[in-house]
């Protein structure tokens, strides 16, 4: 079934009138969708329609709306905090976290940061990110889109956070606790924010200033893993432990294996 995303405003009563340029030219020019054919529509907002096309305009694409579904996704809320890294690196970063379920996604900027972006330049990117995170979401049938805000300083955000969150922070710059431990000491995880650090890791001073606020400094291993590769990597097991692919009666058994392989 065809899936595309929609404005919660374009939904009226048992109809949405799809009058976005690009979602229209995708059905009707690319996937060829006429009056007849299911479709499924996200707004982004936790909504899942799945209906059926009524016509096809020009200007308007009409459908109507067969089944509603309300979607929340995981009871885990997951907030990145990405140091900005290579463009093609850190889009790949925040394409894959949308696909894993976070809530939210905030490009930081470190010590160790290269790229320095205008305001202007920074405006632009932000936009492109936009559309990298959407058409993630879409692609994967994710009902909610992730809140994307603008590029903070390290410093700012840490003064902003949630001190009731629990915030994990992958590095190598410091002695850090094995991370199924950390997890085990937190079952009942409901939120969470994950700091990754640009090329060459967060500074040790850093490191200390988030500890400062409640961070736990964590570790993945004793490799050393690629920005991108480390938020994934995160993501990945919250999203089994914690998240949609947790079982939650199996969760302390695998917290415990968690533990035990990080300390191995």
């Amino acid at each position: 079934m065809h899936r595309i995303l929609v404005a919660p405003q374009a939904i009226q009563g048992d109809t949405i009138t799809v009058t976005d340029p690009r979602e229209r030219h995708h059905l009707v020019t690319v996937l060829r969708v006429t009056a007849g054919d299911p479709v499924e529509c996200l707004d982004g907002e936790g909504g899942r329609y799945r209906g059926t096309v009524l016509r096809c305009t020009r200007k308007e694409i009409v459908i109507h709306i067969d089944e509603r579904q309300r979607d929340e996704g995981s009871e885990l809320q997951v907030t990145l905090a990405q140091a900005l890294i290579k463009p093609e690196r850190f889009e790949w970063a925040i394409q894959k976290a949308t696909e894993l379920g976070v809530r939210r996604i905030i490009p930081l900027l470190t010590a160790r940061t290269v790229s320095r972006l205008t305001t202007e330049r920074a405006h632009a990117k932000l936009n492109r990110w936009q559309r990298i995170v959407r058409e993630a979401a879409k692609q994967c049938g994710r009902p909610m889109i992730p809140t994307l805000e603008s590029p903070t300083s390290l410093s700012q955000f840490l003064q902003s956070s949630d001190r009731s969150e629990l915030l994990l922070m992958p590095t190598l710059a410091v002695e850090a606790s094995p991370l199924g431990g950390v997890l085990m000491k937190h079952r009942a995880l409901r939120a969470v924010t994950v700091l990754i650090g640009p090329e060459g890791d967060f500074t040790p001073e850093e490191v200390l200033q988030a500890q400062r606020r409640g961070a736990e400094a964590v570790s993945l291993g004793p490799v050393t893993l690629r920005a991108e590769t480390a938020a994934l990597t995160i993501l990945s097991i919250l999203h089994y432990t914690h998240g949609a692919l947790a079982h939650r009666d199996e969760h302390e058994d695998v917290s415990q294996r968690s533990s035990r392989r990080a300390s191995e």
